[in-house]
């Protein structure tokens, strides 16, 4: 009798599955991050987070990866950028990673200042939901 009703089950969720289809376990997305730009010689990094909707399960990662691009904020004057995309993996159990942007701390009044981190799917079993992560760097001179 059980043995049936998983039969009726089972079929019931193939049937109900398009052919092409395909299944994609986990929606991905980036934080924005904020940080006060501070003066030369200190170490000081934006912090982003990359969060997906469940725990990865199982024995294959899922895998994003993460790109900087400038804006007002310029590249290696303002913040040193990712060189090229980096591949970030979820282990089973884990939902969040966390990426940390170093910042080129200077003197000199400007204004607040602003680059992206760009987040992009890697795994088949992924799927980007906010791909964009606004960084900004407030001016303290």
């Amino acid at each position: 009798m059980k043995l049936s009703y998983l039969f009726i089950a089972s079929t019931f969720l193939f049937l109900g599955c398009k052919k092409d289809a395909v299944i994609t376990p986990y929606s991905a997305s980036i934080s924005d991050g904020t940080i006060i730009e501070g003066n030369s010689g200190e170490a000081k990094v934006i912090e982003f987070e990359i969060s997906l909707d469940a725990v990865v399960f199982g024995s294959t990662p899922v895998t994003v990866q993460v790109k900087t691009e400038g804006g007002t904020a310029v590249n290696n004057e303002d913040f040193i950028p990712l060189l090229s995309w980096d591949q970030i993996p979820f282990n089973a159990g884990e939902k969040t990673k966390k990426i940390q942007i170093q910042i080129v701390e200077d003197n000199t009044k400007e204004s607040n200042e602003e680059f992206t981190i760009l987040l992009d799917d890697v795994s088949t079993n992924v799927k980007i939901v906010d791909g964009t992560g606004k960084g900004t760097i407030l001016n303290d001179d």
